[in-house]
């Protein structure tokens, strides 16, 4: 690093001290994020000259130690607060060789500054160069583009940023490190601690006594990122400043009721015990003062904010007898119960402790009835209201009302008259409860009906319009209103509000009332216009409707045709803003509001003199823009609010100045001693370990007296002074020749602060039976001056900076300072010879070529040696062997140690059992399963048919017919075959049979029959009609019928029949050629010319002659005149 003339280098380190990196060393990794970008903030405080425009002002440098894998994938920008941005390293690209290993420690500088860029680079940084793996890299550089000298405007204080460009994968990197180097460091504060304890989520805690912390009752929150893996987290619980315990999940339950407090903590691991031992012997305010300190102890932070534990006692069981009145219900906290019986309630106190109620609840049976009214006629309004059967315990009182109705009796006993419709009210009361129920008195048919509408006047709406309907339409109306009376009508228009009567009488006579209700809703919005914030740098002003009411419409307008409808709006252009606030009424408000304009005062700070021993120096502030309003701050506390002051104090004067339109200004200016004031030197002094006090002073020569103003002696002709205590001392130096008087401050500053060193070590293992201890110095801790080893056993070893030692126990190390302050650590020294285990698996070689040895390594191995039979060798964890016998495995484990395992192989040659079953395959079930019986297990399967391999499983599912065959491989590799045939489907063979359809038998039966028993017969019709489900279907005609027959196993055959018909009839012919004549009443009827075969035949007589004979031949003989029939059939067929 250069070092400037007139600069004073101060290392600025990333804000990254919240996320464990501390404020002015980095010593965390952060990862380059692959394929991304990483963004680093650095928050900037305190320096005095906050102007990067001024002269003495400027970033002279900024250090980044990174690496990464390939550095052609990665662009670092720098941006300042004000947003001016240079890029450090770049640009991307694929040309380069990679980076692997490499670290780059390099120092960016302005271009008025010499670079001194690593041998063989060039000035500016370019990514394309020939960078090297394993390289290191530190020299000087320009930006890759712009300068530092460019960031030359805004503010010095605010957020710097450090953007990492990663633009391809996948190789990787981490920044190391980073520094900023500011021209004028004056103010900077750094704190090398980088504990974060963050902010509690929550303020409070209310609990029971007994009750434990749950999940997110303990969440911290850490805005600026947590402290890294150097650092613990703990919670400290404390009563009335008195710490209880430090836990990283605090146990409160078995703190009674109380008050306490939880604070976070977080503190370096390698402080642990010196924090502990401190935290248990101190109060919590110790604690507080002790990480405030100048120099604190050790390195911890405390949480902003703590959380207060409110322990409450839990209550006991709470019983209550309680009585409440019919439709009510008693509440308990958000419970309520309405129903007589035991309750059990659970409410929580304030503390959110659970209080048992038992609450004993009964209803008081006070019910008020009404009987079921008649209806009134209009001939004779009157009728009785009947409330007596009521219930109630005691004394009842009644009281009866109605809205529309009319009320002729007393109101106030259990019945009463009423002679018109309407609706009526009944209260009953006994003292402690009321009661109320309501009955509709309904008008006969010459009673008028009515329906009224109430209206609302609104800013919208002037009028209303109350509207009436009424049957019939030939009553006559009478309004009574607030406006006057009306008659006969059925609208009124108004815009007055009140009640609006309304009486109907029907022709009859018989009258009915109404009420309807105008009311008036003029309330105008509430809200207006307000200016929330104005950003004078940035010309934006935040204008809001207040109070927020998001019911409401607003209408923004302003200049430049601005408009808007949202309840907030932000403007940029100074002028007038009209906003206009619709209610929900429709009622409008209207409002103004003039937004300034932007304009920051220009505001100028000077000094008028210089501070002399007879005066003051004058401040003035002034400026061009009128009735501005100042604020003058400097040193000490000094402040004025007027445009000059006076001051005796030297340093660095501010202005803060605003203008009526709400804008501010600053400048500053710094106020010098006189020459005149006269010289002198300070001595000074510091405290350290090794000696308790410090002895300062002034020397000066003109100097008559000394008063020194902290109170610690009271001598002023003192110019020398002994303190016991670190801090800053005043001494008024007086002049009494040049009447001249002059204030110094001494620091004595407390160099009590120990060497920090962390010790390095490791295990005694089997490989490595002594270790070496040493210590590395903690970076910007004070320096060593000695060493004192003490060994488990009591020895002192002195002034080694590391040791060697095979005996095991724990070892302490003190480091003595320069300043005599002293810090011990302990190392445990452990030892790892424990061998490795190793499971072996039982080997079968039986059957196969070769088989695996398998190894389950419960420990870590590194490496194993195989040995067996035939000379048999091998370093592989699961070998493969060719023979049997024992095999022998020597296992080495990380640290060195060794074991021996055996397992052996055998050798079998006999086959697994197999036996094969598989279902029969069926139309119903259509898919079977085949499955292999097997009585061990470890076996392969394998199913096939004809075709090829069908399943490595134990089952498998077919749905054809043939042969299946099955191979089972044994763990030994030995196979057993067997096959199975699976049969076909059965399908059912039917067979059918009928007779012919005749005249004598004119019904048939169609038989069917199948040779598989139990099958299922189907008859159907051409339409498909179930017609019977037997074997046999009866029938009269010749369509064809249809049979579907299915067998148990759910295959079935369709088929199709019809039967045969005969219903030939035969043709009679009756005649005859003889004569009735009174001497021969007998004669021969002829029938032998029918036509047919087979014929029978049948004579009837239909009178009045008879038959005499041979009636049943074609030749009958009949006696006297009259219609004879006859009947020829057919023998074949009936007809």
């Amino acid at each position: 690093m250069s070092n400037y003339s007139r600069n004073i280098i101060v290392f600025l380190l990333l804000t990254l001290c919240r996320l464990g990196i501390a404020q002015c060393d980095l010593t965390t990794n952060i990862i380059i994020t692959d394929t991304s970008t990483t963004t680093l903030n650095i928050e900037v405080a305190g320096i005095l000259n906050n102007d990067l425009a001024s002269p003495a002002q400027g970033l002279c440098g900024i250090i980044l130690e990174f690496t990464h894998s390939y550095v052609g994938d990665i662009q670092i920008d720098l941006i300042s607060p004000a947003g001016e941005s240079v890029t450090l390293v770049g640009p991307f690209t694929s040309a380069i060789s990679p980076t692997n290993l490499t670290n780059w420690t390099v120092t960016f500088v302005p271009c008025s500054f010499p670079a001194s860029p690593d041998p063989g680079f060039s000035d500016n940084w370019q990514n394309d160069q020939a960078w090297q793996i394993l390289g290191m890299y530190s020299g000087t550089y320009y930006p890759f583009m712009g300068c530092l000298d460019s960031l030359d405007s805004g503010p010095v204080n605010g957020t710097w940023s450090i953007q990492i460009i990663d633009n391809d994968a996948p190789q990787t990197g981490e920044l190391l490190g980073a520094q900023l180097i500011f021209c004028d460091d004056q103010g900077l504060e750094c704190n090398i601690c980088a504990a974060y304890a963050g902010i509690m989520q929550n303020n409070e805690l209310l609990m029971c006594e007994g009750e434990t912390l749950a999940n997110g009752d303990l969440e911290v929150d850490f805005p600026d990122g947590q402290s890294n893996s150097d650092f613990n987290y703990t919670f400290v619980l404390s009563e009335s400043g008195n710490v209880i315990s430090n836990e990283p999940i605090p146990d409160v339950s078995a703190l009674i009721e109380g008050v306490y407090s939880i604070c976070g903590l977080s503190y370096l691991r390698s402080d642990s015990t010196e924090i502990f031992d401190f935290i248990n012997s101190n109060t919590l305010h110790a604690l507080y003062d002790t990480l405030n300190a100048q120099i604190p102890q050790f390195c911890a932070d405390i949480s902003e904010q703590c959380i207060t534990l409110r322990i409450g006692a839990t209550p006991d069981t709470v019983f209550l007898v309680e009585e409440i009145c019919r439709n009510q219900s008693f509440d308990i906290g958000d419970q309520s119960f309405s129903s007589e019986g035991i309750h059990i309630a659970s409410v929580q106190t304030s503390f959110g402790c659970d209080s048992v109620i038992v609450l004993d609840l009964s209803i008081n049976p006070l019910t008020a009835r009404i009987a079921e009214p008649d209806t009134i006629a209009c001939a004779s309004p009157s009728i009785m209201l009947d409330g007596s059967s009521s219930d109630g315990i005691g004394a009842i009182s009644f009281q009866w009302s109605t809205t529309n109705g009319q009320i002729s009796g007393t109101t106030n006993q259990s019945t009463v008259e009423v002679n018109a419709p309407g609706i009526y009210t009944l209260v009953v009361n006994d003292g402690t409860c009321s009661n109320e129920t309501s009955v509709e008195v309904i008008g006969d048919a010459y009673y008028p009906q009515m329906f009224l509408q109430d209206g609302i006047i609104g800013c919208d709406n002037q009028q209303t319009t109350v509207k009436a309907q009424v049957f019939p339409v030939e009553a006559s109306l009478t309004w009574e209103t607030p406006i006057g009376q009306f008659n006969d009508v059925l609208e009124i228009m108004t815009s007055t509000e009140g009640l609006y009567i309304l009486t109907a009488m029907s022709p009859a006579g018989c009258q009915v009332k109404d009420t309807a209700i105008v009311l008036i809703d003029t309330i105008r919005p509430t809200q207006s216009a307000h200016l929330i914030k104005k950003n004078c740098i940035n010309e934006r002003s935040t204008v809001r409707a207040l109070p927020i009411n998001n019911s409401y419409m607003h209408t923004w307008t302003g200049p430049n045709s601005f408009s808007s409808n949202n309840i907030s709006i932000f403007i940029s252009d100074p002028g007038e803003y009209q906003l206009e606030i619709v209610g929900t009424n429709g009622c409008i408000k209207r409002d103004t509001i003039f937004i300034d304009d932007y304009s920051i005062p220009d505001l100028n700070l000077s000094a008028l003199d210089s501070v002399k021993c007879s005066s003051p120096a004058e401040i003035v502030a002034s400026s061009t823009t009128p009735n501005i309003n100042y604020l003058i701050t400097g040193p000490q506390g000094f402040e004025s609010t007027n445009d000059t002051a006076l001051t005796y104090i030297e340093g660095m004067y501010f202005v803060e100045g605003e203008a009526e339109n709400g804008c501010i200004g600053f400048d500053t200016v710094e106020v010098f001693l006189s020459e005149e004031i006269f010289s002198y030197s300070i001595i000074a002094d510091s405290i350290n370990c090794l000696k308790d006090s410090a002895t300062i002073g002034i020397n000066s020569p003109q100097v008559d007296f000394f008063i020194w103003n902290n109170g610690i002696v009271d001598d002023s002709l003192t110019a020398m002074l002994t303190v016991y205590n670190s801090g800053t001392y005043g001494v008024e130096l007086v002049d009494t020749q040049l009447n001249c008087r002059q204030f110094v401050q001494i620091n004595v500053f407390a160099d009590v602060v120990p060497p920090n060193f962390r010790i390095t070590g490791d295990e005694i293992t089997c490989g490595n039976p002594s270790v070496t201890l040493g210590h590395v110095p903690i970076q910007n801790s004070p320096s060593i001056l000695d060493l004192i080893w003490e060994t488990p056993t009591g020895n002192q070893i002195l002034g080694d900076s590391s040791i060697v030692t095979s005996q095991l126990g724990i070892y302490t190390l003190t480091a003595i300072g320069s300043n005599g302050c002293m810090r011990s650590k302990t190392y445990r020294v452990s030892p790892d010879t424990i061998p490795p285990e190793l499971l072996l698996g039982q080997a079968n070689i039986g059957c196969f070529d070769s088989i695996q040895i398998m190894t389950l390594a419960i420990d870590s191995i590194e490496s194993f040696d195989w040995s067996g039979p035939s000379n048999f060798t091998s370093s592989a964890s699961e070998p493969f062997v060719f023979k049997p016998g024992i095999y022998t495995v020597n296992v080495t484990g990380p640290n060195g140690c060794m074991q021996e395992f055996f397992t052996s192989v055998d050798t079998s040659f006999v086959k697994p059992e197999l036996s094969l079953i598989g279902d029969t395959l069926t139309c119903s079930e259509p898919d079977i399963i085949l499955e292999a019986l097997v009585n061990e297990s470890n076996l392969l399967f394998e199913w096939a048919d004809t075709s090829g391999l069908l399943s490595t499983d134990s089952t498998v599912m077919i749905s054809n017919p043939g042969w299946y065959y099955h191979t089972l491989t044994g763990p030994n590799g030995c196979d057993q075959m067997d096959s199975l045939f699976i049969d076909p489907p059965v399908f059912p063979e039917v067979t059918l049979s009928s007779d012919t359809i005749t005249c004598e038998f004119p019904v048939r039966s169609m038989l069917s029959s199948s040779n598989i028993e139990n099958s299922q017969f189907v008859w159907s019709d051409i339409n498909g009609v179930v017609l019977s489900t037997s074997s046999t279907l009866d029938i009269d005609d010749t369509n064809t019928y249809f049979l579907t027959v299915t067998g148990p196993n759910g295959c079935g055959i369709d088929t199709s029949f019809n039967t045969g018909i005969d219903t030939l009839r035969p043709t009679a012919i009756a005649f005859t050629d003889q004569e009735i004549k009174c001497q021969n009443r007998v004669i021969q009827l002829d029938g032998s010319l029918t036509v047919g075969s087979d014929l029978s035949y049948a004579w009837t007589s239909l009178g009045p002659g008879v038959i005499l004979s041979n009636g049943n031949s074609a030749f009958p003989w009949v006696q006297d005149t009259g219609r004879y029939v006859l009947e020829a059939t057919l023998g074949k067929n009936g007809c």
